[in-house]
C-alpha cells in the first residue's frame, strides 16, 4: 500500500505534532513504506516530506541533524574545514536536502551540527558553545526551548540523538 502526502500529514498530527512546536527530525525516509508512484527522485521524496513537515509546524521550528564530523578527520598535515555553507551533511539524504533549503540556518559545530528551519532558529543555534554537548550546547538550548520535541520517521527510538546527550551529562 502506498502513501501520499496527506498519510504523512495524519501520521505528524497523530503523533501529537502542533503547529508552534520545535521539533527535531531523525529520519530513514526510505523505511517507511512505499511512496506515491510520482515520486520518482530521492529529492521529490524529500520534499514530499518536508512539505508535509511544513505544513503541520506553521509555526514551529523544523530541526534536522547535519553532522558532518569534520572535527574528526582533520590531521596535523591536513586540517578538515567546516563550511556551514558548502560542508555537507553525512547522515542520509534528507538531513542534505533540508540543509540546502534557502531559509534554513546550520549552527557552527563542526562535529554534531544541526540545520533548523523556523522563525526561532537564530535562538536556538547561534552563540552555542564549542563542544557538542554539555553547558550552552545545542542539546541544552533543546531540552530547554518551550514546546520542543524529537520525531522519528523510519527509524527507531534508539536513533534519537539525544540518547548521547543524555550520556554526556549522565
Amino acid at each position: 500500500m502506498r502513501y501520499n502526502r496527506d498519510d504523512i500529514i495524519n501520521a505528524l498530527l497523530e503523533a501529537g505534532l502542533e503547529k508552534s512546536d520545535t521539533v527535531f527530525f531523525s529520519t530513514s525516509l526510505g523505511m517507511v513504506g512505499m511512496p506515491p508512484s510520482n515520486i520518482k527522485s530521492q529529492d521529490a521524496l524529500n520534499e514530499l516530506f518536508l512539505d508535509a513537515i511544513r505544513e503541520v509546524l506553521s509555526e514551529g521550528n523544523i530541526i534536522v541533524p547535519t553532522y558532518s564530523y569534520t572535527f574528526g578527520k582533520s590531521t596535523a598535515s591536513n586540517p578538515a574545514i567546516f563550511d556551514t555553507e558548502k560542508t555537507k551533511a553525512e547522515i542520509g539524504p534528507f538531513p542534505e536536502f533540508v540543509r540546502k533549503q534557502k531559509d534554513a540556518v546550520r549552527s557552527l559545530d563542526p562535529f554534531m551540527s544541526v540545520v533548523c528551519i523556523g522563525k526561532e532558529c537564530k535562538e536556538l543555534i547561534e552563540e552555542i558553545s564549542n563542544i557538542s554537548y554539555g553547558e550552552n550546547s545545542f542539546f541544552e538550548k533543546f531540552v530547554t526551548f518551550p514546546k520542543s520535541k524529537c520525531c522519528s520517521i523510519g527509524l527507531g527510538p534508539n536513533w534519537t540523538p539525544f540518547i548521547h546527550y543524555a550520556d554526556y551529562l549522565a
